[in-house]
């Protein structure tokens, strides 16, 4: 039975509002947590520009947890990396942290992704990149929001998640 649900993601992902069935189908996916949901899943995230499928489409594969991780470390070299880099923070597993970090030191994701990653996993990886964010002259890459803020805003809002995800790490060794 679970494996009809996939069927009904449709090909085009076209509309941006989701029919009761779409909605019903991504909770019965939500529901169900099967492994067998991810490669569908993931070819509706990297199908889909539409805001309202790709949210959906994140909580179904945050649903299903530790068994997506591999897909979407593989997804963080594609068009959807900030996609992929969201969810595995959402998500917490520590092998999802060096391939986040990597890709936001390049630019390739939202820094604000590898930080609370880095919040949620801990560790002397973690520690290491979070002072390196306190630290670095590097301007990362930021959403396109904050694009109207000057430059040392953005610092500050950086700076403060470091500063409260290394916070977060502190604690927890304690």
């Amino acid at each position: 039975m679970a494996r009809n649900l996939f069927v009904g993601i449709p090909s085009s992902l076209s509309h941006d509002i989701l029919t009761k069935e779409e909605e019903a189908l991504f909770l019965r996916m939500q529901e169900l947590r099967s492994p067998q949901f991810i490669e569908p899943l993931i070819r509706a995230l990297q199908k889909s520009h539409l805001a309202s499928w790709r949210g959906r489409v994140s909580q179904a594969l945050t649903a299903i947890g530790e068994p997506v991780v591999p897909a979407l470390i593989s997804a963080l070299s594609g068009p959807n990396a900030d996609d992929a880099a969201f969810i595995l923070s959402d998500i917490g597993d520590p092998r999802g942290l060096k391939p986040v970090i990597d890709q936001a030191i390049e630019g390739n994701v939202l820094l604000h992704h590898a930080i609370h990653l880095a919040g949620k996993v801990g560790g002397p990886q973690a520690e290491e990149f979070l002072r390196l964010v306190l630290i670095a002259n590097k301007p990362f890459r930021f959403p396109r929001s904050l694009l109207h803020r000057d430059a040392q805003s953005w610092r500050r809002m950086i700076t403060s998640e470091a500063t409260t995800a290394l916070d977060k790490i502190s604690r927890r060794s304690q």
